[in-house]
C-alpha cells in the first residue's frame, strides 16, 4: 500500500513550483507538479512573505490542487535565513542541547525569543571525539509570519518550514547518494544558493546574483520592459543570434561564476573540504545560455544541467509534461517532499508550535465534520426508528384494548346466556 502524501511548496521569488510524493516499497514517487509563475512585477526591496504574486499564486494551486489531508512542507529562502556553521565543545556537564544552546545566543544576532531556530550536527568520524561539527539556522518570527498569512489566506497549512539550502541538501542526498562529493548552484530570480555536500557533511552559501542580472542585461541593451527581456531571455539558445545575445550577456554569466569562485576561496580558508567531481545546475535559472560553459571554465570541473533522476521514481499518472519542462527547477519542492515523507537526512524545521498545532487542528478538520455529520445521521436514523416503534406500540396497545374490550363482551353474552 502507498504510504501518505506529501506536498512540497517552493514559495520562490518569480514562481511557485510544487510537487506531490508517496511512499510505495520504501521509494519515494512523484505522483504530480505544478509550476505557477508570478503575475507582474514585484515590488523593489519587499519581503518575499509579503509579495501578493504569491499570495495570488497560492490562491491558484489550491484551485488547481486538492490538499486534503495531505502533509505540507513549504520552504524560505536562504536569503531570508540567518546561516552560521557551529563548533560545539562537549566539556564540564552540560549537555548537548544545552551547549548548543548556548551556542546559538552568541551566535544569532538577535534575541531568541524573535527568531525561530535550528540546527544540525555532523556524526563525528571519532566517536570519543571532544567536538562536534554542524550548522546552525534561524528565521526572524516576523519574517515567517508573512509566509504564514500568505498561507492561511488561501487556506493551506504547512507541517514543515525548511530553508531552501537544506531542501536542495535533502533531495541531492536522496536521489544522488552520499557517497562522493559535488557541488549545486540552484540559479533564481533575485539570488542563488550554492551548496557544497560531501558524504553527510555541507556547508552552504547564498549569492546575491541570479538570473535578474541577465534580463536586466538584455533590457538594458535592447530597451525592453523587464517582463519581455525576460521572456526573451528563456528562448536566447533557440535564437539564431545566440552568439550575439551571448556576448550581452556574458558580464551578467561572469558575476556569477566570480561570486562562485569566492565562496569557494573562503569555504576552502576555513579548512573546509571542497573535494568534488561535477557541478549540478539547478533552479529556473539553469539553461541560461552560457551559463553552463562559463561556470565548467571557471571552475575547471564538470557542469551538468540536472536532467535525470538517480533514485526517484515517476508516476505514469503524473504530468510528465510539467516535470520535464520545470526538472531543475523543482529541485527545491523536491527536498521538501522527501523531508515531509520521512526520507531527508536532516529534519531541520523552523515552523513555531503555535504554527503546528494550527496545521494539525486544520487538517483534522474534516475529519471531524465527517464525524460530525456521521454522528448526526445517526442520531437522525435513531429518532425515525424511535419514532416508527413509538408508533408500532402505539398501534398495538390500541388493538390490545379493543381485544380486552371484545373479550369482556364475550364474557358478559356468556355470563347472562347461562
Amino acid at each position: 500500500m502507498p504510504g501518505a502524501r506529501v506536498w512540497g511548496i517552493d514559495l520562490g521569488r518569480s514562481a511557485l513550483k510544487a510537487v506531490r510524493v508517496g511512499v510505495r516499497r520504501g521509494e519515494i514517487e512523484i505522483l504530480a507538479a505544478d509550476v505557477i509563475p508570478y503575475e507582474g512585477e514585484g515590488r523593489a526591496g519587499e519581503e518575499p512573505g509579503r509579495d501578493r504574486r504569491m499570495w495570488k499564486a497560492l490562491a491558484a494551486f489550491q484551485e488547481r490542487n486538492r490538499i486534503g489531508g495531505d502533509k505540507v512542507v513549504i520552504s524560505v529562502p536562504g536569503q531570508a535565513t540567518f546561516i552560521r556553521n557551529l563548533k560545539i565543545i562537549l566539556v564540564g556537564k552540560k549537555s548537548l542541547s544545552e551547549l548548543v544552546q548556548f551556542e546559538a545566543q552568541q551566535e544569532i544576532p538577535f534575541v531568541l525569543d524573535e527568531v525561530i531556530w535550528d540546527y544540525e550536527l555532523f556524526e563525528p568520524e571519532d566517536k570519543n571525539a571532544k567536538q562536534r561539527e554542524g550548522v546552525l539556522f534561524a528565521v526572524k518570527k516576523n519574517v515567517l509570519n508573512n509566509y504564514y498569512l500568505s498561507l492561511s489566506s488561501a487556506n493551506v497549512h504547512a507541517d514543515v518550514v525548511q530553508t531552501t539550502p537544506l531542501a536542495l541538501y535533502n533531495f541531492f542526498c536522496y536521489d544522488q547518494g552520499t557517497g562522493r562529493g559535488y557541488l549545486v548552484l540552484d540559479v533564481g530570480s533575485e539570488g542563488s544558493e550554492l551548496v557544497a555536500i560531501n558524504g553527510r557533511h555541507f556547508w552552504t552559501r547564498s549569492l546575491p546574483v541570479g538570473g535578474n542580472k541577465v534580463t536586466e542585461a538584455l533590457a538594458q541593451e535592447f530597451e525592453l520592459p523587464s517582463d519581455k527581456a525576460d521572456a526573451a531571455k528563456r528562448l536566447l539558445e533557440s535564437s539564431k543570434y545566440s552568439s550575439q545575445y551571448l556576448e550581452v550577456i556574458r558580464p551578467a554569466l561572469q558575476s556569477l561564476a566570480s561570486e562562485v569562485q569566492k565562496s569557494l576561496a573562503y569555504h576552502k580558508s576555513q579548512g573546509k573540504d571542497l573535494s568534488f567531481e561535477v557541478v549540478y545546475l539547478m533552479g529556473s535559472g539553469a539553461r541560461t545560455l552560457g551559463l553552463r560553459e562559463q561556470l565548467a571554465q571557471s571552475l575547471g570541473k564538470d557542469v551538468v544541467v540536472f536532467a535525470k533522476f538517480g533514485r526517484m521514481t515517476v508516476s505514469k499518472k503524473a504530468n510528465l509534461d510539467v516535470i520535464a519542462a520545470h526538472l531543475p527547477a523543482l529541485g527545491v519542492a523536491l527536498g521538501l517532499a522527501v523531508q515531509g515523507a520521512g526520507q531527508g537526512v536532516t529534519d531541520v524545521n523552523l515552523i513555531p508550535q503555535r504554527a503546528a498545532r494550527r496545521s494539525i487542528v486544520s487538517k483534522k478538520k474534516p475529519y471531524v465534520g465527517a464525524i460530525a455529520a456521521a454522528i448526526l445521521v445517526f442520531l437522525g436514523a435513531m429518532f425515525y426508528f424511535l419514532r416508527e416503534e413509538n408508533l408500532r406500540l402505539r398501534q398495538m396497545n390500541s388493538a390490545l384494548l379493543q381485544l380486552r374490550d371484545q373479550v369482556e363482551t364475550a364474557e358478559s353474552q356468556f355470563k347472562a346466556a347461562t
